[in-house]
């Protein structure tokens, strides 16, 4: 027969409480490092060693207790040592030594056997490893890794209450030598409690909620700049040089740059997104020149260009467009063409290069990056500026270096200069008077004639000093677009029309989910730029081949846009939406939320008050109708009956307990009903008596011991007396009511 200790659910005892707490700390310890991952500042390997260790330890913790007692005593001075050193070495640049600094420390905690007090310092540096990485990468995971966190945290704090008396005291070698994985977890397994992980779960929600209400309310700042927190600088993958050294290179497929587009827009035609212009050409490369480069940075939000820039017949899109470019990719800004503003969501040290229409930051930035753009040119051409219309006015070779005469230069080498001229020559076929247009068409043609696409090339380097895009051109190598295009450039400025070098991306990918473009890094794209006597620089991409294009011209008239709505676009689109509530979220976001709150909230209001007055209209001619001799009497014999029922609420449960254990009932139910809500009410009732004795009067003790008496009674007594079930059950009931209040 069973007893009444089978009753009680089993629990932890205190040494598999204190190495839960000890277990609980090495997760939340794994969670900060995971969280360490996204912050690129060079500490790959020490977190990856971190890793390791707390992973081998969690797997087998008794290691920790085998190290021998001096490994201690020598730890804190090397420790201590080795941040100082770290810190005096890196300089000015402190995030390194501060993430190195966090690893070391917490490390040393997981290694030992904690104190309560350690507990507390391990889950402080965790917390700060995963809150730094989120604000410093603004990354869609900081949100899943701070939830894990809040539960693991929640998880500890609880247990920390649970063995309060010991939390001091810290776990020996000794103690877990017997210790067994699939026995720890199988217990706990048996001892998780449905209405705690309710009470959790319940906790946890609130909390989120709090959290969220307190992320709409609060006013909009930026945490990095108002507590000093440094700038991460990441590597670009852009840059303002273009290198003809290079044999090939590698395609990634990862997402470089997100946009939201103004509301109703589709694009009909490529887009060509510019970041890079680059105008001279020396020593096998194309690269901004020092007339062009940026001088000064400016920490503005908002900046506007020249309006004089804009071209008149140019197709311009009104309303906002919102980037997003991730992080470490590039210094410049993913734009179409000239517009209207340009507003990032968070100031930062930017500069603007009105002339190249170029837009820059200082460093590449290592996390995403927000701006928006109003009124933007789609067109495939841009505005001269004034200097650069009066220079190609009157000349056509450049005076000197320079800008915008290095739109002009040809290869240093006199031999590689006289190929590029002859081979123009060659193009224009003695024909002097061919416009920019028909030299473009047959310069492109004459290019793919003699090479083909490809990710390599196989052209013999030239001698020292000689050009190298030269001697692809006359190799007959295939490759790709840089190539092409930087051809095209020395060929157009051999002819007579100022040409330049841009860098980008090309083309996009919808994503219908969230309604939003999509542009990858294997997008990159090179083109050029053509100057037209005009007043416009037009565009012109050279690794089209006319041959394939329906215009004849290698523009931006062919659509390269494709849609996508697969299971990667559902979870890119997380992303987005994380980016444009989160990320993205600023002062008119909270102003849009607070007038839809006041809005429902004031409708709700009107309604409610509508439906009180309707309910008290209907109430008032109901009473009217009613109160009269029937109607009195009906509801007199309502009352009586209501009372009736109120006094025989008890009945059903008295003829249950009574007949529900026998014949048909019982082989219905499988065992009496009264020894099963026994067995319930034991389950309530002997940790009152067994954990809180000592603080009973001694009539509340008597008392408790009566009513347990008769319940083990009712559970385990002869079948044929079942006395008054229900009376113990109430009984039960009211001890337990008093207890709680007398807070026993």
């Amino acid at each position: 027969m069973s007893t009444s200790a089978t009753i009680t659910r089993e629990r932890l005892n205190p040494l598999e409480l204190h190495q839960l707490r000890w277990l609980l700390g090495l997760g939340l310890a794994l969670l900060g490092y995971w969280a360490l991952f996204s912050i690129d500042v060079g500490n790959f390997f020490a977190l990856l060693l971190s890793v390791l260790i707390v992973s081998v330890c969690l797997v087998f913790p008794e290691l920790p207790g085998k190290l021998p007692e001096w490994c201690w005593k020598l730890a804190v001075p090397l420790i201590l040592t080795f941040i100082i050193l770290d810190f005096i070495n890196s300089g000015a640049d402190i995030l390194p030594p501060l993430a190195r600094m966090v690893i070391v420390l917490s490390l040393y905690r997981c290694l030992q056997y904690r104190r309560r007090r350690e507990d507390l310092q391990l889950a402080l540096m965790c917390l700060f490893m995963t809150v730094m990485s989120g604000v410093l990468t603004g990354s869609i995971s900081f949100a899943v890794q701070i939830m894990l966190f809040c539960v693991a945290a929640m998880a500890l704090l609880f247990v920390l209450v649970l063995i309060e008396p010991e939390a001091g005291r810290a776990l020996s070698r000794e103690e877990w030598e017997s210790f067994r994985w699939k026995r720890f977890i199988g217990k706990l397994w048996r001892v998780m409690d449905g209405r705690l992980l309710s009470f959790w779960a319940l906790l946890f929600t609130a909390m989120v909620g709090v959290s969220a209400l307190i992320f709409v309310s609060i006013p909009r700042f930026q945490i990095d700049q108002s507590f000093g927190l440094p700038h991460m600088k990441g590597t670009t993958g852009f840059s303002e040089i273009v290198d003809y050294n290079k044999r090939s290179f590698e395609q990634d497929t990862s997402v470089a740059l997100r946009v939201d587009v103004p509301q109703g827009f589709v694009f009909n035609s490529t887009p060509y997104w510019r970041m890079v212009v680059m105008d001279e050409y020396r020593y096998n490369t194309f690269h901004v020149s020092d007339g062009l480069q940026p001088l000064k940075f400016f920490k503005v939000p908002r900046y506007t260009p020249d309006p004089r820039l804009h071209l008149a017949d140019a197709p311009r899109q009104p309303g906002r467009w919102r980037f997003y470019l991730e992080g470490n990719e590039s210094k410049f800004l993913p734009i179409i063409g000239p517009f209207d503003t340009l507003t990032l969501n968070n100031p930062q040290l930017f500069s603007g290069n009105s002339t190249m229409q170029i837009f820059r930051f200082q460093d590449t930035p290592s996390s995403v990056v927000g701006y928006e753009i109003e009124g933007m040119d789609i067109g495939d051409a841009l505005p001269a500026s004034a200097e650069e219309i009066r220079y190609f006015a009157t000349k056509k070779t450049p005076a000197s270096r320079g800008y915008p005469g290095d739109t002009l230069l040809l290869p240093e080498n006199p031999e590689d200069a006289a190929f590029i001229s002859q081979t123009a020559a060659e193009i224009c076929g003695g024909n002097t008077a061919l416009d920019m247009p028909a030299f473009s068409k047959l310069a492109i043609a004459y290019l793919h004639k003699g090479h083909g696409t490809a990710d390599t090339v196989t052209y013999t380097s030239p001698p020292r000093g000689r050009d190298a895009l030269v001697a692809w051109m006359k190799s007959g190598s295939n490759g790709w677009c840089e190539y092409f295009a930087g051809s095209f450039v020395l060929l157009a400025r051999a002819a007579g029309y100022p040409a330049r070098l841009v860098a980008g991306y090309k083309g996009a990918i919808y994503n219908d989910i969230e309604n939003y473009y999509v542009v990858k890094k294997s997008y990159a794209h090179a083109w050029a730029e053509v100057y037209d006597g005009n007043g416009r620089w037009l565009r012109l991409d050279p690794t089209e081949n006319p041959a394939d294009t329906i215009t004849g011209m290698p523009t931006s008239a062919e659509l390269m846009i494709t849609a996508e709505h697969g299971w990667g676009a559902r979870f890119d689109s997380l992303r987005m939406l994380w980016y444009r509530r989160v990320i993205n979220f600023d002062q008119t976001d909270q102003q849009e939320i607070a007038d839809k709150i006041g809005f429902y909230a004031t409708d709700i209001a009107k309604k409610f008050r509508e439906v009180i007055i309707h309910e008290s209209e209907m109430t008032a001619t109901w009473g009217e109708k009613i109160l009269n001799g029937n109607g009195i009497a009906v509801i007199c014999l309502i009352a009586a009956v209501m009372m009736l029922l109120i006094r025989m609420r008890s009945l059903p449960e008295r003829l249950w307990m009574r007949f529900g254990g026998r014949g048909l009932l019982a082989w219905a139910g499988h065992s009496q009903p009264v020894r099963r809500s026994a067995g319930r009410w034991l389950q309530r009732f002997e940790p009152l008596g067994s954990t809180h004795a000592s603080r009973m009067l001694p009539d509340m003790r008597a008392r408790w011991l009566g009513i347990h008496g008769q319940l083990l009674a009712l559970r385990y007594g002869p079948p044929d007396v079942i006395g008054d079930p229900v009376r113990t059950f109430n009984d039960a009931r009211e001890f337990l009511r008093l207890a709680r209040k007398a807070r026993v």
